[in-house]
């Protein structure tokens, strides 16, 4: 029940400003690519460094994502735990 959560909030801390650093424009150079840009797209298009705001989730459409993302979190950890310990009994 713990390994889930933890996990969650491991990933949240660590992507969340690495989100906000990719956005930035320190990440346009030839490491992170976030110069490149589709050649069919136009390159004056007004979100082509920035999320639109139709696509954001913020409020609680972000709170439920995150609780459904810890619930699945516990299960799979839970899931990998059982299948381990079966593994460990597997004798060949």
């Amino acid at each position: 029940m713990i390994i889930g959560p933890i996990f969650m909030v491991a990933i949240l801390a660590i992507q969340w400003p690495f989100g906000d650093f990719l956005m930035s424009p320190y990440a346009r150079n030839w490491f992170f690519g976030q110069e490149s840009w589709y050649f069919g797209s136009s390159p004056l298009y007004t979100y082509r460094y920035a999320f639109r705001p139709d696509l954001e989730s913020t409020g609680w459409v972000l709170v439920k994502g995150i609780v459904i993302a810890s619930i699945l979190a516990i299960l799979s950890a839970r899931l990998g735990l059982t299948w381990g310990t079966w593994m460990k009994n597997v004798i060949r």
